[in-house]
């Protein structure tokens, strides 16, 4: 399922801004696979399938976003940062999404990255599509998400589907490296077109996880 090498996908960087009002968090890394577009900013391919597959769990679309996520493992990872956990980001009534867990279990059978279920909802949380302002999605998060376990030093690799605000992947890296991760890595499928913060689209095999991070 690569990619021929002429033609790797256009992947995207994204750090997003903390509103004032959240002291405790720090800015995640977020990675995205791809630009999410909305109906009104002219929906693309990428876009519908992502619909489809994270968010009305078609998994036959997991054949369309495999080679993305393979791609992604393969050529943004080095030797500085890899990592030891993949883990979802639970959704807004609690549990996970079908489609998200099939791409953990796939990269526990290709890599060495060990799925686990470490974060949960302390209490259900309307979806985040519901505010419009930037400040209130980080009210809607902030203080629902809890660890499941004590970690010990691992690199977390924290999935979603689409982050506009990027506050729920924070909420979640926060959480993982307060229970003792090193580290916590947003990887969502889809950065919306909406983001609040300016986000670099990744062109070059050369941009790693590790060289992007180590230039902020």
């Amino acid at each position: 399922m690569d990619y021929p090498a002429e033609n790797p996908p256009v992947q995207i960087y994204y750090q997003p801004t903390i509103p004032e009002g959240f002291p405790d968090l720090t800015p995640c890394h977020i990675f995205g696979l791809g630009e999410y577009r909305s109906k009104r900013k002219g929906r693309n391919e990428f876009s519908s399938k992502l619909i489809d597959f994270a968010k009305e769990d078609d998994l036959s679309e997991f054949e369309y976003f495999a080679p993305h996520v393979d791609w992604f493992i393969k050529n943004r990872f080095d030797g500085d940062i890899s990592p030891d956990l993949v883990t979802v980001y639970p959704g807004h009534h609690g549990g996970y999404s079908d489609a998200l867990v099939k791409v953990c279990k796939e990269l526990e059978s290709e890599y060495d990255i060990v799925y686990r279920e470490l974060l949960s909802r302390t209490e259900n949380r309307p979806q985040q599509k519901n505010y419009n302002r930037n400040k209130e999605r980080w009210e809607n998060q902030d203080g629902s998400i809890s660890t499941t376990r004590s970690l010990s030093g691992e690199t977390v690799l924290l999935l979603d589907d689409v982050t506009t605000s990027g506050a729920s992947v924070t909420v979640g890296k926060n959480e993982l490296e307060d229970a003792g991760a090193n580290q916590a890595i947003g990887l969502c499928l889809g950065i919306s077109k909406r983001s609040r913060s300016i986000y670099h689209h990744l062109k070059e095999a050369t941009h790693t996880v590790g060289s992007v991070i180590s230039d902020e």
